[in-house]
């Protein structure tokens, strides 16, 4: 399907009791996208939905209209549309989403920059080379003509250094800059935004952190690198899944390793995280076991205990490493 910002703008701009939908364990690049649509389209005044499952992150209430957020079980609509933000499949929204698009049969529509894109639906924007859905969400205002004040300009600007790592990983490209200094021309906080996404912790976070590293171990001449944390940690710390976000890049900073892996263990799953260094693509490997996300950031969730999960997942990453 080709990419087309002009359908897209019509409908968000006709759009009435839209649900506006993105994937499970959001990210600030999620977040911050689907608030940025809503305030710059008037979507509260239109009857839109803004659907998420699992908690936002706390680290992102200072964003405006964090509020907005509920549940699917408290959906008061039949949806004529659903917008999904920061991914392509349903089924990356949740179990909630796929049944919900079965019963109504609403038009489908996407704004993603993931290479694993396989929409389905009836109008996308898809920019791979983006550094952001945030990236892409403020060439989409640009061309839609609408004024980016301070509220949308930190919105998008929290979703574009968040899957930068400010602007510190190889995705951030010349117009990633541009966007990101027209951003700061708005007068944002850049220093809570800088704090609350990379230089702020919980204890119980903190907590989490010492049991992953109680737990690292290394193989392959120090090339694979893994981290876990069982859920009788989490239960001791009084700690959710939120507790356990962006551990995983511990693993990159010990010398020599290429990729790392998180394995948190929870009753009925056990939730998998991964980074490489170039050249490996961690996104190929969570695709195999059900996940997705980026080249070198991506994860999973496995139906299966913490030794299967680690089992299965250790043994595909160490056919990863070899072949190269």
């Amino acid at each position: 399907m080709k990419s087309d910002y002009g359908v897209l703008i019509d409908k968000l701009r006709d759009c009435h009791e839209i649900i506006v939908c993105g994937h499970v364990n959001p990210d600030p690049d999620c977040i911050g996208t689907m608030l940025a649509l809503d305030q710059a389209f008037a979507g509260k005044s239109k009857g839109w939905r803004l659907v998420m499952d699992e908690p936002v992150p706390s680290y992102l209430d200072y964003l405006d209209g964090i509020d907005r957020f509920i549940t699917s079980d408290a959906l008061d609509i039949r949806p004529q549309k659903v917008l999904l933000v920061d991914c392509s499949e349903p089924e990356r929204c949740g179990s909630w989403l796929p049944p919900l698009i079965e019963q109504y049969q609403p038009q489908l529509y996407c704004l993603d920059h993931h290479l694993s894109n396989e929409f389905v639906g009836d109008g996308m924007v898809l920019e791979t080379d983006a550094a952001a859905s945030g990236e892409i969400a403020a060439v989409l205002l640009e061309k839609a003509g609408i004024e980016i004040d301070t509220a949308i300009a930190t919105q998008l600007y929290t979703a574009i250094v968040g899957d930068t790592g400010c602007f510190r990983y190889t995705n951030t490209t010349p117009r990633t800059l541009r966007i990101g200094a027209d951003l700061l021309a708005k007068h944002i906080d850049v220093e809570q935004i800088r704090i609350r996404l990379f230089e702020s912790h919980s204890y119980t976070n903190m907590q989490m952190i010492r049991v992953a590293f109680e737990n690292m171990q290394v193989e392959l001449n120090g090339q694979l690198c893994y981290m876990i944390i069982d859920h009788q940690s989490m239960l001791d710390a009084g700690a959710a899944s939120g507790d356990c976000d962006n551990i995983v890049s511990n693993t990159l900073t010990l010398s020599g390793v290429k990729i790392g892996l998180l394995f948190e263990e929870y009753p009925d799953m056990v939730k998998v995280s991964m980074r490489c260094r170039n050249g490996y693509r961690v996104d190929h490997l969570a695709q195999s076991f059900g996940g997705g996300g980026h080249l070198l950031a991506s994860g999973c969730r496995i139906k299966a205990s913490l030794e299967q999960a680690k089992t299965e997942v250790l043994a595909a990453a160490r056919q990863l490493l070899q072949a190269q």
